[in-house]
């Protein structure tokens, strides 16, 4: 048979089995399933910052130095992450999106190029961005966000890029990028309703305007 018109078909009849249940299911389960990733991470992260206060307070440490508190930070992060492992599992069984797509304008699959698109795309509006909320002054009178940026700027180089280039990275797009906007997607059968509310709350966690317009746009790019 026709194996891409009955992927198709079958895609088609899973987003409308999504969307009735998505219309169909309670408002406190809605509410539930979204944040749901959220809660579970921030459990194992608390978890994680808990043990460390006792593990200290054992060793009778009561100063740190001025950059111990993103160390812990991240440290908590992977913690709430390991706790959300059992959440991504199951999303990953309900991916009904084709890992790979065709490019029109070659004719052709080409997953390779695509990533290095995304990723001279990204750079590019990080840069714009950057330049933006620089020439806009939000980032000079926005009391919070100079707070954030003053504990992160307080750690070393080489560890600030594991903390801010990696660790925190990796937990946010397992967060809002894979759990969160692929259970969205998954219940309400709109990928755009997934986008949009995934990229609210990524806006909405990082608690400050500065960075709460930059990950928006950013949280819908990617």
């Amino acid at each position: 048979g026709n194996i891409p018109e009955i992927a198709r078909k079958r895609e088609g009849c899973v987003r409308k089995y999504m969307n009735h249940s998505f219309k169909n299911s309670n408002l406190f389960k809605t509410i539930w399933d979204l944040i749901s990733p959220l809660i579970i991470y921030y459990a194992g992260y608390y978890v994680g910052y808990f043990l460390i206060a006792m593990i200290l307070s054992a060793n009778h440490v009561t100063e740190l130095p001025e950059y111990a508190n993103p160390v812990i930070g991240g440290i908590c992060m992977l913690c709430g992450l390991l706790v959300l492992i059992p959440e991504m599992r199951q999303e990953r069984h309900f991916d009904i999106f084709p890992k790979e797509r065709d490019f029109g304008m070659f004719g052709v699959t080409l997953p390779i190029l695509s990533y290095f698109l995304i990723v001279i795309c990204a750079i590019s509006l990080v840069v714009c961005l950057n330049h933006l909320i620089l020439f806009s002054g939000l980032s000079a009178s926005s009391d919070s966000f100079q707070e954030v940026a003053k504990s992160q700027y307080s750690v070393p180089i080489g560890l600030g890029i594991i903390l801010y280039g990696i660790i925190a990275p990796l937990a946010e797009e397992m967060v809002f990028r894979y759990t969160i906007f692929k259970k969205l997607t998954r219940l309400s059968g709109r990928m755009g309703y997934g986008l949009f509310v995934s990229s609210f709350l990524f806006a909405i966690y990082h608690g400050n305007i500065v960075q709460g317009i930059y990950s928006f746009l950013l949280g819908a790019f990617f």
